[in-house]
């Protein structure tokens, strides 16, 4: 049985640690690079030189080592420069998959993300679409 069957709580309450503290990728589609690049009033190429870099045949955006921060988390404004354009695999967070896999995996995020059961009830099927468009942004 889903444990979110009632929905779960979430409101991001802009700390950045999901910007931070670990190292990933923030994997980027084209237009997101498309509307990045323009939010940045930047060509594609230049955005793509200075912020990305190849991996495994995607564009990931770059991260600060070594703090692994994501190259547009402010540190001292604890915010994203590029939140109202920030890619969908950011949008997205908390619902992926691994920390929906269980209670267990949401209340053990809840020790680093202190958005967990706070603010906006998310249905059951806001999760679960957010859940399936994140696997399906990676696949």
């Amino acid at each position: 049985m889903c444990f979110y069957r009632k929905g779960l709580h979430f409101q991001c309450q802009g700390c950045g640690s999901c910007c931070t503290g670990f190292s990933g990728f923030v994997w980027l589609k084209k237009n997101e690079i498309a509307k990045i690049a323009d939010y940045l009033k930047l060509e594609e190429k230049i955005f793509l030189e200075n912020y990305t870099f190849p991996v495994f045949g995607r564009i990931s955006l770059k991260e600060i080592v070594p703090s692994y921060s994501c190259i547009f988390f402010d540190e001292p404004e604890k915010k994203c420069r590029i939140y109202p354009v920030r890619p969908f695999q950011c949008q997205s967070f908390p619902f992926w998959p691994g920390n929906l896999a269980s209670l267990d995996d949401w209340h053990k995020l809840k020790s680093m993300c202190p958005g967990i059961d706070q603010g906006k009830l998310y249905s059951e099927k806001e999760i679960s679409e957010l859940s399936q468009n994140y696997s399906q942004d990676l696949a």
